[in-house]
């Protein structure tokens, strides 16, 4: 890979700003030199059995499994350099039928991702893994071209080691026109992930990841027993407006839903009108973009902290919401939440 910008650890910042958090973050990154190379690669197979095996310093996405039926992953650990641009753990694209359990994935890219660019995915079972990223832990999208549906995560623990950088634990994202459906994900903690949650209904629609032309939908989620702590940001659910039509994140539950800031100072710059940029959902979804205006490099860039320490609900219909809290940093003057 190249060298990193800086090639410095990034310790969690004194006083927390998102831009400086960004930029700090991608200085930190190590593109490759060139192509790189799965460890695993399994394409049009039926059938496949994972168990019990160490893989360390992946070039790229560790584990690729595309368009398999029938994949049961167990006691792997996957160990990447943490700095390393698109050294995904284990990369589900256009599967079905696939079981992850107890693995140990640490990675500077997306931990467990679904991508559906090349076919649609179905039963997805994540359950007892323990996942360190400088990403997303868990992750649908962004590349959602097809359909995906009977998604499981349960019993499973989501960090960010002594280190920061990162976006969300969990992430759900339809970009390119993919229906989301019947999701489920319980009984996970996390701990200095930069984020809970991120639920993004976007209109990237990219024909090379398999788009249309038209936009997707979330519908049918449910989010059960999840904590964390050491948050720097709240967390966010987004649909959008694609050609004077809004569409709408649908029928989401969190039931049990607890948080807790890292406790430090924070330069806050909340977007004037107090809601989401709609330029950015045709952009790449990461929570750290809810309230982002590209302008040509992200040096130029603008970011804009959400109006709530909670959870900002935005363009969604039939949220439910029971035992949701969480605690903010000394000093903070936003409120919780706005549902709708």
């Amino acid at each position: 890979t190249e060298e990193a910008d800086d090639p410095s650890m990034f310790y969690p910042l004194e006083t927390f700003a998102l831009k400086e958090y960004v930029l700090e973050m991608r200085s930190r990154i190590r593109d490759r030199k060139s192509v790189g190379y799965n460890v695993i690669y399994a394409q049009n197979c039926n059938d496949v059995t994972l168990s019990s095996f160490v893989i360390r310093e992946s070039s790229t996405w560790t584990v690729n499994l595309t368009v398999c039926d029938g994949v049961a992953v167990s006691g792997v650990v996957i160990d990447n350099n943490i700095h390393v641009a698109n050294s995904d753990g284990i990369d589900i694209c256009g599967s079905s039928n696939v079981t992850v359990e107890n693995c140990f994935i640490a990675t500077g890219d997306d931990g467990i991702v679904l991508k559906s660019s090349v076919g649609e995915i179905s039963n997805v079972t994540v359950k007892n893994c323990e996942i360190m990223s400088l990403a997303n832990n868990f992750k649908i999208g962004t590349e959602t071209g097809h359909d995906v549906s009977g998604v499981e995560v349960s019993d499973c623990y989501f960090f960010t080691a002594q280190t920061a950088g990162g976006y969300a634990g969990i992430a759900i994202e339809s970009a390119d026109g993919a229906d989301i459906s019947d999701v489920s994900i319980s009984d996970v903690k996390m701990d200095n992930v930069t984020a809970p949650l991120l639920i993004w209904l976007g209109c990237r629609l990219d024909e090379d990841n398999g788009s249309d032309g038209s936009v997707g939908s979330i519908n049918g989620v449910t989010l059960r027993n999840i904590s964390a702590t050491n948050i720097n940001i709240g967390s966010a659910i987004v649909g959008c407006e694609y050609g004077g039509v809004v569409h709408n994140v649908q029928n989401v539950t969190i039931d049990g839903f607890t948080a807790s800031y890292r406790n430090c100072e924070a330069e806050l710059d909340i977007y004037r009108n107090d809601r989401v940029l709609d330029a950015n959902m045709n952009g790449y979804p990461e929570i750290t973009r809810v309230s982002h205006r590209y302008l040509i490099s992200h040096e130029l860039s603008e970011y804009y902290d959400m109006p709530y320490y909670g959870l900002y609900a935005d363009k969604v219909e039939g949220l439910t919401v029971n035992g949701f809290s969480v605690v903010p940093r000394d000093g903070e003057t936003r409120p919780l939440h706005d549902l709708p």
